[in-house]
């Protein structure tokens, strides 16, 4: 699950079209799509490099390279646009609806 203040949304919610169409248009390499796919997870970098066996530092250069070619700052805005959601539409506040 990932969660934010008002809802959790479940990891399997990236269906695998659009997983493949997000890694695909941004030419990302396998280990940037693994660390990408920990990233769902809710992960921290630490438990990405250890899950992985590299370096926390090699995690957070792939993080830099991942957010340059997503055109993103930071993971919640990766996970966002990983998700489908439009970056504008980050700051609006869920409903219990959307939850």
């Amino acid at each position: 699950m990932i969660h934010s203040k008002e809802c959790a949304v479940p990891v399997d919610a990236v269906s695998p079209e659009r997983g493949a169409e997000v890694r695909s248009a941004l030419g990302l390499t396998n280990r940037e799509e693994q660390i990408l796919a920990l990233l769902l997870t809710g992960a921290s970098n630490r438990k990405i490099a250890r899950t992985l066996g590299i370096a926390e530092t090699t995690v957070k250069n792939a993080l830099r390279a991942i957010y340059r070619k997503m055109g993103v700052s930071s993971r919640t805005e990766a996970i966002i646009v990983t998700l489908g959601q439009s970056p504008t539409e980050q700051g609006r506040d869920a409903t219990p609806e959307e939850c």
